[in-house]
């Protein structure tokens, strides 16, 4: 059995985490439950409260949001594959006793995986309750968790180890740049991607959705077409239609209802947006509009090669200001729109860097390298910013707040690594209060 807890030893500075084992006579806890199931090795065979054979030939994925457990799981049942979402309990009667009955998140579990069979759905084919229930009750040898100080906290890097954290960036930049291959080769082209990946980052985090949704079905091209003929107070009214603020602030925008009637537009509605009201220039509507007034300039970019400008003429050009008409500023507080230094950098990073090394653009990582090591340092936030103040890793952060874009990568690709909130439950950084 594979041991949940045990990590890379190729990890500088790595020190074992202790564990305890689980004793306790009554089920374990649903925590426990979930990390056995994760860690199990498949196919695994079951019986199930109905005395049928089930077959599970892949355990899904473990969800750590809202819905259920485990998505995308793949059972066999009397020779029949199904593929469904499971939901684990420590007791059967957990299911209704958690309201998941009526969920539409939870229409598509097919197994419910518990310790306890202590319920009895009603009739068989309800939509309301899982298709099948089968009973898991591991050894408790097997059953472990973590001390109560985080795993992350035993792990100190090494002076020398800034060139292991760059290493980690280039990895993460080269497995994203791999998906967008995929993509690339599969549904999109490179165009369609570059699109999509620079709207999420516009999005400034708690907007990257919606940013995509409001122009997901305007292919660049239409785009192109009509950014190129309206002037800015005609592109800033589309922005508000777009976003559907027209209709919060109650202002007149002919030029998006003519733009939306002749190519069949349809904006979102403005209270779907989280908008950032400590820093007016990322609210969504001047980010919008910050795209739409430079469309064609960053699409040129986008056909740069790195052999043709330098990495800060670029961020220079994406960062160009635009002017906010006059009747509008009193709405934002502000009188211009600008990408800023922080989202030019990180557009290059999480977009344009990785596209070029997907479609071939760029000869070697040396390259990608080397032209990124240029880039200013950026700062850095919330959870990554606490994450490496509780590691002990801010000698790092020349000042405590910014780092360079690819050390940036390189801790985000430790985070993944180490930070498990299903073992780390206790964590502070996790939970987003301050390091004390």
């Amino acid at each position: 059995m594979h041991t949940p807890y045990a990590i890379s030893a190729s990890f500088p500075g790595i020190v074992r985490e202790q564990t305890e084992m689980y004793v306790n006579t009554d089920p374990p806890q649903e925590s426990l439950l979930q990390a056995y199931w994760k860690n199990l090795r498949f196919p695994c065979e079951f019986e199930t409260s109905t005395g049928q054979s089930i077959t599970v030939l892949h355990g899904g994925s473990h969800n750590l949001n809202a819905g259920p457990d485990f998505t995308h799981a793949i059972v066999q049942v009397n020779g029949i594959i199904r593929q469904g979402d499971i939901e684990v309990h420590r007791y059967s009667s957990g299911w209704k006793r958690h309201g998941h009955s009526g969920d539409p998140r939870f229409h598509n579990v097919i197994l419910h995986v518990v310790s306890r069979d202590n319920f009895t759905p009603p009739e068989a084919g309800n939509p309301d309750y899982p298709e099948y229930t089968v009973e898991m009750n591991p050894p408790a040898e097997e059953l472990r968790f973590p001390a109560r100080q985080e795993r992350c906290r035993n792990h100190a890097l090494q002076p020398d180890a800034i060139s292991y954290i760059r290493e980690k960036g280039m990895i993460r930049l080269r497995k994203r740049s791999a998906r967008f291959a995929e993509r690339i080769n599969t549904e999109e082209s490179p165009e369609h991607l570059w699109y999509r990946m620079t709207l999420r980052c516009l999005g400034y985090g708690a907007n990257s959705r919606e940013m995509e949704q409001a122009l997901s079905d305007i292919p660049p091209d239409m785009m192109t077409e009509v950014t190129i003929h309206l002037p800015p107070e005609a592109l800033f009214q589309v922005a508000l239609g777009l976003t559907g603020y027209h209709r919060y602030y109650e202002v007149e925008v002919p030029a998006w209802d003519s733009v939306r009637s002749k190519f069949g537009f349809e904006g979102r509605p403005y209270y779907r947006w989280h908008p950032l009201r400590s820093r007016p220039r990322n609210h969504p509507v001047l980010r919008l509009f910050s795209f739409l007034s430079q469309h064609r300039n960053w699409y040129k970019l986008f056909a740069t090669d790195f052999v043709t400008i330098e990495a800060t003429e670029f961020i220079q050009q994406m960062m160009h200001r635009v002017t906010i008409p006059e009747i509008y500023t009193e709405y934002f507080g502000t009188r211009d729109a600008s990408l800023g230094q922080s989202r030019a950098v990180e557009l290059l990073m999480n977009s344009w860097i990785p596209l070029r090394m997907a479609t071939g653009k760029v000869g070697t990582d040396a390259a990608v390298s080397d032209w990124i090591g240029d880039l200013p340092a950026i700062p850095i936030y919330g959870k990554i910013r606490r994450f490496i103040h509780r590691t002990r890793w801010q000698e790092f952060i020349p000042g405590g707040r910014r780092l360079h874009p690819i050390l940036l990568q390189g801790f985000l690709a430790l985070r993944d690594e180490l930070c498990e909130p299903e073992r780390c439950d206790a964590c502070r950084a996790i939970a987003g209060e301050e390091e004390r």
